[in-house]
């Protein structure tokens, strides 16, 4: 026996759904009998926005502070998925737009100072070019994305004192789901799903991850009676995942198939 269910997030079926917990309950419940033993269940297929961010509000890491000639200036990211280069240039064009640059005669500017990582050692260093410059972290944990500490004052070009941590968690993601019973790891207990790892440990120096599946395909079940199906995800901590940052969870879609394993 092999029984098929689609959820999607934009249907009427929706019950008690936020953009972290995703909820459908049954019009009548799905009764398999015998022991759930006898049952296994499997994700076919997932579709989600691609807007798990490692940068957000949300996440309170998203400030970068800088004074110059006595004033303080604060770069505040907007939410999304930044990659080494695209920070660079978010805090370049930052100081472009204050005019913080200098020019010299072939009509190259230097920035005041730069945010970079160096690949071979996966730090980021911070480089002042201006005398005068201070670069700090007040009331945000970006210093941990970006390997520095909290109480760092920056005057010189300087190398954060641990390697990056640009995904922020979101490097390794867990499907829960309420019906499943098994454990994948000592952190996330029970309830997976599905595993995905991105397949490039220093995704933040170039390009954006692909996703590979990291779990055997089949999961068993803890019930057999089943009147909602309940999914979340999870980062590698076991802290929830939003579905979708930009506060909706239109456009999802997960399919499980439910078979009977004798």
């Amino acid at each position: 026996m092999r029984k098929v269910y689609t959820i999607n997030s934009n249907s009427s079926t929706i019950q008690n759904s936020d953009i972290s917990h995703l909820k459908v309950n049954l019009p009548r419940p799905i009764v398999l009998g015998g022991n759930p033993d006898d049952y296994s269940v499997v994700l076919e297929y997932m579709r989600l926005p691609y807007t798990v961010y490692n940068i957000s509000s949300a996440k309170a890491n998203n400030k970068i502070s800088y004074n110059y000639d006595s004033t303080d200036y604060e770069i505040e990211f907007s939410d999304g998925i930044y990659t080494a280069n695209y920070l660079k240039s978010y805090v370049d064009a930052y100081q472009l737009a204050q005019s913080h640059y200098d020019t010299n005669s072939y009509g190259v500017k230097t920035y005041y100072w730069t945010l970079d990582l160096n690949s071979a050692l996966g730090k980021f260093y911070v480089q002042v070019n201006k005398v005068g410059t201070t670069v700090t972290f007040p009331n945000t944990t970006f210093y941990n994305v970006i390997g520095f500490t909290s109480d760092a004052s920056i005057t010189e070009t300087t190398l954060g004192t641990s390697i990056a941590d640009i995904t922020q968690g979101t490097e390794e993601i867990y499907l829960w789901c309420n019906i499943v019973s098994n454990t994948v790891n000592s952190t996330i207990n029970s309830n997976i799903l599905y595993n995905s790892v991105w397949s490039s440990k220093f995704w933040s120096c170039n390009v954006f991850p692909r996703v590979e599946e990291k779990l055997p395909p089949m999961a068993g079940i803890n019930t057999t009676t089943i009147s909602n199906f309940e999914f979340k995800l999870l980062d590698k901590d076991g802290n929830n995942l939003n579905f979708a940052d930009n506060g909706t969870i239109d456009s999802i879609t997960i399919r499980i198939s439910i078979m009977d394993s004798k």
